[in-house]
């Protein structure tokens, strides 16, 4: 895949996720702060490839297989890719505006978190299901059949945790946003592009 069908792809990946956010919320805009969203969009470029990379490698030392390979610029094993933090990005947005939402609604941290795994997994799927009528291609390719090897419901306890991770690290930072955006930039582009 060329660079500049992932950049088209890319374009449209914002646009279904915040379709998916506005239509999720009925409609209703969810408001957060520049600076909120950019720090979440870090983060998430920082901790989802960080997470993919110690999930996988701990799904293939217990199960003896890989739960997920990416397919499109791998690195690490393929337990990520060159492109996964635009992906996470993107997810870091959507769960800032998610996240947002639901605690306006309900108060439950455990039924937010379930919520926000079943998410994930949804957003995973259609950018998987998207990339592949879009340009015939997964971007990852889960070894359970359970979805058609699009994602995997077994994903969803880590997707759980993942949830409880991003939220509780967003509380700690968000009073110190822009040093922390910084730092996991800093941990993303070290990660994901120069260690491996």
């Amino acid at each position: 895949m060329d660079i500049a069908s992932l950049g088209i792809y890319t374009l449209l990946l914002v646009v279904v996720t915040l379709l998916v956010v506005w239509l999720v919320t009925n409609k209703k805009s969810v408001k957060l702060s520049t600076k909120h969203l950019v720090l979440g969009a870090i983060l998430m470029s920082a901790l989802g490839p960080l997470g993919e990379i110690f999930v996988g490698t701990v799904y293939q030392y217990v199960a003896g297989f890989p739960l997920w390979q990416y397919q499109i610029f791998p690195v690490h094993h393929a337990y990520t890719s060159l492109y996964a933090p635009v992906i996470w990005a993107v997810g870091g947005v959507e769960l800032c505006l998610m996240d947002a939402y639901l605690r306006s609604k309900t108060a439950s941290r455990m039924w937010r978190h379930i919520f926000l795994a079943v998410d994930i997994l949804i957003v995973e799927l259609l950018i998987n299901i998207g990339l592949v009528l879009a340009f015939g291609q997964m971007i990852f390719r889960y070894t359970p059949g359970d979805l058609l090897h699009f994602s995997s419901l077994q994903t969803l306890p880590f997707y759980f945790i993942a949830g409880l991770v991003f939220t509780g690290a967003f509380k700690i930072l968000k009073p110190n946003s822009y040093r922390a955006a910084a730092l996991f930039g800093f941990i993303m582009v070290v990660v994901v592009f120069f260690a491996n």
